[in-house]
């Protein structure tokens, strides 16, 4: 489902604060793993420790516990690994290695490092002013308007990703919602921190 179908649309109004309106007379249900908004085209850019990623710029950093969409669907990264292993031993995640963490009551425990620093450089979006409502984008490149930190709570930045030959590969970011919602008819959620 299109976020700008049936009525509902985005906006960003002051201070970044990003808001999925319903402006039709039904409550609009929305699923977990639906894409809200897209960064549009852009570009990987690999950044020394010294450097920082800007504002908008999504780094490639991920642990265990990190979501990604994966086959249509929201897993962990752990999850994918795991069962990845279980067909191909060598497999790996893509700018990271696996390394052992043992615990006493987790022996099979393990975490991610680092190995390059990578992320993707949105080129930017088609933006429209609108002084009633604020800025409204199209949706394939609304994240790149606002900072990448002011998501968060229903929608997330997340990686979709593809298993490489290398390992599980982020193909690019994106907004997507991490439960399920009801947007009641003729109003808002919230979606930025």
């Amino acid at each position: 489902m299109n976020v700008k179908g049936g009525g509902v649309k985005l906006i960003v109004k002051q201070n970044n604060q990003i808001f999925l309106i319903n402006g039709s007379a039904a409550d609009v249900k929305m699923n977990a793993g639906m894409i809200v908004a897209g960064f549009g085209q852009g570009t990987w850019k690999k950044a020394s420790e010294s450097q920082d990623f800007g504002e908008k710029e999504v780094e490639i950093k991920m642990s265990p516990e990190s979501i990604v969409f994966h086959a249509a669907a929201l897993r962990t990264v752990k999850d994918l690994l795991e069962a990845e292993l279980l067909k191909n031993p060598s497999i790996g995640i893509c700018y990271h290695t696996k390394v052992d963490s043992p615990q006493a009551d987790q022996p099979t425990q393990w975490t991610l490092t680092q190995d390059e620093r990578v992320g993707f450089v949105p080129k930017g979006l088609t933006a429209e002013e609108d002084p009633e409502a604020g800025v409204t984008a199209k949706q394939v490149s609304f994240a790149a308007a606002v900072p990448v930190n002011t998501w968060g709570g229903y929608a997330e930045v997340v990686f979709l990703t593809r298993w490489s030959a290398k390992g599980l590969l982020p193909v690019r970011p994106a907004v997507l919602l991490m439960s399920d919602v009801v947007v009641p008819a003729k109003s808002a959620l919230i979606l930025s921190k």
